[in-house]
């Protein structure tokens, strides 16, 4: 399904338009790229061009993954293609990671600064 159907109007354009910096999107598909899933990404590309995307085969993955990758590396994962609902998660990632800045308030960023390591944050979701 588009994404121009779902969010007719401005208010898609509108909100890509802070993405400044370029954004990459990889997909790992088990088997073929899910149809619904291609289609937002081709709509996201055609309204910003500042996002790429790069589609793998991966036969002996355990489930289709889609990456959201920042310029500097930083990555969102979805585990299996995002679909429904999912997809307004995947345009906040590609639109965090395209302006540069997490919108994250001065003190939790000073929190985050703290932490020794890497922090895994995984965030379960089921079809309703």
């Amino acid at each position: 399904m588009s994404l121009l159907k779902i969010y007719p109007g401005r208010a898609l354009t509108a909100a890509l338009a802070e993405v400044t910096i370029p954004v990459r999107a990889i997909y790992t598909a088990v088997d073929q790229p899910e149809p619904d899933t291609m289609q937002a990404l081709a709509d996201l590309m055609s309204l910003t061009p500042c996002l790429s995307l790069e589609v793998q085969h991966q036969p002996d993955a355990p489930a289709d993954r889609l990456v959201v990758q920042s310029m500097d590396d930083r990555e969102l994962a979805f585990l299996g293609p995002p679909l429904g609902l999912e997809l307004t998660a995947l345009v906040s990632a590609i639109i965090t990671a395209g302006r540069g800045d997490s919108g994250l308030s001065p003190a939790t960023r000073r929190g985050l600064a703290r932490l020794s390591g890497p922090v895994r944050v995984q965030v379960f979701t089921t079809p309703t």
